[in-house]
């Protein structure tokens, strides 16, 4: 289940564009993952999108968050990203004033 999502539009594209997503594991407990997409146009190589996503695991059966299983543990750290965390990362939406 999504819990909080931040979108960005950064840069139109155009329909027969092509992309590339670049997909980044931020973060994870036993129970939540914490990822970051970015969509760049394969020609320009402008950042066209960004998604920072916030999700729960939750048992469909009880509607109710329950830990990954171990399996999935596995993945989760074989995935997990070290280093410097993407730009617009944890953006806060506000209105600025001055």
């Amino acid at each position: 289940f999504t819990l909080g999502m931040n979108v960005d539009y950064c840069a139109e594209l155009f329909e027969g564009d092509a992309i590339r997503i670049v997909s980044t594991l931020v973060d994870r407990d036993d129970r939540r993952i914490h990822y970051f997409h970015e969509m760049f146009n394969t020609k320009t190589n402008a950042l066209a999108a960004r998604n920072e996503c916030l999700c729960m695991n939750v048992l469909l059966e009880t509607r109710k968050s329950s830990p990954f299983p171990a399996n999935v543990m596995t993945l989760l750290d074989a995935a997990l990203t070290a280093g410097d965390p993407p730009e617009g990362l944890s953006r806060t939406l506000e209105i600025r004033r001055t």
